[in-house]
C-alpha cells in the first residue's frame, strides 16, 4: 500500500527499462540520445532488436541521462577553471583543498545512494 507520509523527504529509487537492456544496446541508446535522435527513433531501434519499450520510458531515461551528463560537464568545467587558476600560484600546494573538495562531493553522492 502506498503511503505518502512515508515517502516525504525520501529519495525514490529510479528504475529505467533501458537499464535492463544488454550493455551494447544501452551504449548505442546513450549515443543516440547524445546525437539528438528522437524518442520514436530510439524506440524503433530498440524494437528492431526484439525488445519492447515505450516512448515515455525512453523519455524518462533520456531526461535523467542528459541531467547526469550536464552535471558531469559542469564538474569538468569547474575543475578546468580551478586548474587554470592554480597555474597562477606556482609555489602553493593545492592538493589538500582539492582532496577536501572531492571528498565532500563523494560523501554527498554516497549519502544520496544510501537513501536509494
Amino acid at each position: 500500500m502506498y503511503n505518502r507520509e512515508n515517502t516525504i523527504g525520501k529519495h525514490i529509487r529510479k528504475h529505467y527499462a533501458i537499464d535492463k537492456l544488454p550493455p551494447e544496446i544501452k551504449e548505442t541508446v546513450d549515443e543516440m540520445i547524445k546525437a539528438d535522435f528522437t524518442y520514436r527513433e530510439i524506440v524503433e531501434y530498440i524494437m528492431t532488436l526484439g525488445n519492447v519499450i515505450s516512448i515515455s520510458a525512453v523519455q524518462r531515461y533520456a531526461t535523467n541521462f542528459m541531467q547526469t551528463l550536464q552535471s558531469i560537464r559542469i564538474t569538468q568545467a569547474n575543475f578546468r577553471a580551478i586548474m587554470d587558476e592554480t597555474e597562477h600560484y606556482n609555489n602553493v600546494d593545492f592538493t589538500e583543498p582539492l582532496t577536501r573538495l572531492l571528498c565532500g562531493q563523494l560523501l554527498e553522492q554516497l549519502s544520496t545512494l544510501s537513501n536509494e
